[in-house]
């Protein structure tokens, strides 16, 4: 059990302040994840990602989250386990590629990078609801398991066109007032998003099972897995 955060801001709100609300977000998800946490921020970029750790398969520092991937173009921030992971380390390791350290998480971000987004989800036997940004693209995936084991919930917010992601509901955008936050949100509602989609104030929603969301400049759309 780990704790994620996230927040995407489009470019034109991309306020330094704003993408620092991340530490504190991830502070409330200390009981996650007592082991150990880390932040992630671009600010040109408009993301800022953090984590709350619970060590389990990977001890060591080699484990910390948000994490990068070799090449530096995918960062993670991951609660779950992948139950096939070690199946998919020798894979990639015939293929060629060298881990650093012995986490699920590595082996995750490791085929993301060889096999791409949507195919590398595929191979993944577990439960787990992760937030990875591709930085040459700059879209956030938001992914849930098939199965919804464990929670992702967004609040989204039109006018300051900001995304916020945790792990529990109510993850609220900084600086919201809470006579504002959703109270709730049901399963499947995320399905209902298209590329088109207005995102009402503050809008909550539970990402659905099996679901990768895209977020790209404040917006969310998504796609089965």
């Amino acid at each position: 059990m780990c704790g994620i955060v996230g927040i995407l801001l489009a470019s034109h709100a991309a306020d330094p302040r704003r993408l620092a609300a991340v530490e504190s977000m991830a502070t409330t998800l200390h009981h996650r994840g007592p082991d150990g946490g880390g932040i992630w921020i671009d600010r040109g970029a408009g993301i800022a990602l953090g984590h709350r750790r619970l060590a389990i398969v990977d001890l060591s520092d080699a484990g910390r989250q948000p994490m990068l991937s070799h090449g530096e173009g995918l960062v993670m921030t991951f609660n779950g386990e992948i139950y096939n992971f070690a199946d998919l380390r020798r894979e990639l390791e015939a293929a060629g590629y060298r881990f650093r350290g012995h986490s699920d998480s590595e082996v995750m971000l490791a085929a993301f990078e060889c096999l791409g987004i949507e195919p590398a989800l595929r191979r993944f036997a577990g439960m787990f609801a992760l937030g990875i940004w591709d930085r040459n693209r700059r879209v956030l995936h938001l992914v849930r398991d098939r199965l919804g084991k464990k929670p992702l919930y967004v609040a989204l917010e039109s006018r300051r066109a900001a995304l916020c992601v945790r792990a529990e509901g109510d993850p609220g955008l900084p600086g919201l007032p809470a006579s504002r936050r959703c109270r709730g949100a049901r399963n499947g509602a995320a399905s209902r998003l298209g590329p088109r989609s207005a995102l009402h104030l503050a809008r909550c929603l539970q990402i659905a099972a099996g679901r990768d969301a895209l977020g790209q400049r404040g917006r969310l759309a998504d796609q089965w897995i």
